[in-house]
């Protein structure tokens, strides 16, 4: 797994089995194209990241659930 942080050094989740790790925006203008949001605990800021592309988003309590 790889860690994706927020500008603030913080985890803010963590990617696996992707071809390319995700593109964090740090600039306010949308770009075209798949992307998630999240909002950073600690700091509130929203972290955008861009895909190339997205098969499926998945919401599990534990991580051992994908399997």
């Amino acid at each position: 797994m790889k860690d994706i942080r927020c500008q603030c050094g913080k985890i803010v989740c963590q990617v696996e089995n992707i071809a390319a790790t995700p593109r964090v925006e740090t600039s306010p203008q949308p770009a075209p194209g798949p992307a998630a949001i999240i909002l950073c605990r600690h700091c509130k800021r929203y972290v955008v990241l861009r895909f190339p592309t997205i098969a499926s988003v998945a919401c599990v309590a534990d991580v051992r659930e994908l399997a």
